[in-house]
C-alpha cells in the first residue's frame, strides 16, 4: 500500500506549479533558483536532520530548523552572507504561500516570516568608464558582417541597459529604428516596457538589419540576434561575444575598468552613467525594469569619490564641464519623465 503523500509535499506542488510558473508567472531563471533552495532544504533535513523526504511535514520545518539550516550554509557549505539570504528568501515566500492556502500554520509561517537577514556587507557595483565603454566599441572590426553583428549587439546591450536575457530573448520586432527609435524588453515576470535608443546606437542597428536582410530574409517574430548557423544567440553565447572584444581592449583601459566582465557589467555602467548625469534614480529604476527603488539605490552607494575620480580619467573630463545629453535631448527627457506620471 503505497503512503500518502505529506502536506509538505502537496504544497510545494502547488507553489513550484500554480503559483510561481502559474499566477506569478515568474522567470525560468527566478524558479530555478527557488528549485535550488528546496533541493538544499531537503537534502539537509535528511542528511542532518534525519528526516527522510518522503516523510518531511510542514510540521518538521520550524524556526529553529531553519536556523540550523541557514548555519549549515555556511559553515558546511561556506555560502556567502548574500547566498545565505537568498535561500532564507526563497522559504518564506514558500511560508507566505502556505500562510494562504493553510492558515492553519499561520503562526509557524509568521514565526518564520521574522527570522533576520544577515547583514551583507555594502560594495559598490562594478563598472566602467565611459573610456573604457568607448573603447570596447571602437576596437570591434565591423566591415565584415559578425563584426557588425557584435557591434550592434554590445552597443545595444549597453544603450538600453538591458538584462542578458532580455536581449537574448528580443525579437526582430522588438527594435523600432525609425523615430522615436526604442526597443521593446520583457523583464522579470514577463513585464514589458520600452526603452528609448541613442542616435548613434541606431545607426548600427540599421547597418546590422539591412546587412542581415542580405544574408537572408527574416520576419518580425525572428530572433533579433542570431549565431553562425542562423539560430537564437543564448545569453551564453552573447557572453562569448562581450569577453572576446573586451580581451582586446588596450590593458591599460582595462585595467581603469576591470580584467574581465559580464553582460550585467554593461548594465551597471550604463546605470551608473545615468547617475553621473544627474537622473534621478526614479527614472533609473525604470529604465531598468526593476521593480523596487531599493533595488536601483545600490548605484548610489558608490562612492562619490570613485566615480569622480573614474569621470577624471575619462580624457580628464569633469562632471560639470558638459551639459549631460540627457538635458539636450529634450524627447529622452520627456520619455524618462512620463514614466514615473
Amino acid at each position: 500500500m503505497s503512503k500518502a503523500p505529506t502536506d509538505f509535499a502537496r504544497h510545494l506542488t502547488g507553489y513550484f506549479i500554480g503559483h510561481l510558473a502559474g499566477s506569478l508567472d515568474l522567470s525560468e531563471h527566478t524558479i530555478s533558483s527557488r528549485r535550488t533552495s528546496f533541493s538544499l532544504l531537503i537534502g539537509y533535513c535528511s542528511d542532518v536532520e534525519g528526516i527522510r523526504s518522503s516523510s518531511l511535514a510542514i510540521r518538521d520545518i520550524d524556526r529553529p530548523l531553519l536556523e540550523r539550516f541557514l548555519d549549515w550554509l555556511e559553515d558546511e557549505r561556506g555560502n556567502s552572507p548574500s547566498t545565505r539570504n537568498v535561500r532564507l528568501d526563497a522559504v518564506k515566500t514558500f511560508f507566505a504561500y502556505v500562510q494562504v492556502v493553510a492558515p492553519e500554520h499561520m503562526l509557524q509561517c509568521q514565526q518564520i516570516a521574522a527570522i533576520p537577514r544577515k547583514r551583507e556587507p555594502k560594495t559598490c557595483v562594478k563598472w566602467l568608464t565611459l573610456d573604457a565603454v568607448q573603447a570596447l566599441l571602437d576596437g570591434i572590426d565591423s566591415s565584415r558582417y559578425q563584426g557588425l553583428r557584435d557591434l550592434a549587439l554590445l552597443s545595444l546591450l549597453y544603450d538600453s541597459g538591458a538584462r542578458v536575457s532580455e536581449l537574448a530573448e528580443a525579437k526582430a520586432g522588438d527594435l523600432r529604428t525609425d523615430e522615436p527609435a526604442r526597443i521593446r524588453l520583457f523583464g522579470k515576470g514577463a513585464k514589458e516596457r520600452f526603452v528609448p535608443l541613442m542616435g548613434d546606437t541606431v545607426d548600427v542597428l540599421r547597418s546590422y538589419l539591412r546587412h542581415r536582410a542580405e544574408r537572408k530574409r527574416f520576419a518580425a517574430e525572428d530572433p533579433l540576434f542570431v549565431n553562425r548557423g542562423g539560430d537564437k544567440l543564448t545569453r551564453g553565447g552573447i557572453r562569448y561575444v562581450l569577453q572576446k572584444h573586451w580581451a582586446a581592449v588596450p590593458p591599460d583601459i582595462r585595467d581603469a575598468g576591470m580584467l574581465e566582465i559580464t553582460p550585467h557589467t554593461l548594465r551597471h555602467s550604463k546605470a551608473v552613467h545615468l547617475l553621473q548625469a544627474d537622473v534621478p534614480l526614479i527614472y533609473i529604476r525604470d529604465f531598468l525594469g526593476h521593480s523596487e527603488l531599493s533595488t536601483t539605490e545600490i548605484y548610489a552607494q558608490c562612492d562619490s569619490g570613485a566615480i569622480r575620480k573614474a569621470i577624471e580619467r575619462s580624457n580628464g573630463v569633469t562632471m560639470d564641464i558638459e551639459e549631460p545629453i540627457w538635458e539636450r535631448d529634450a524627447s529622452i527627457m520627456r520619455w524618462l519623465e512620463s514614466l514615473s506620471e
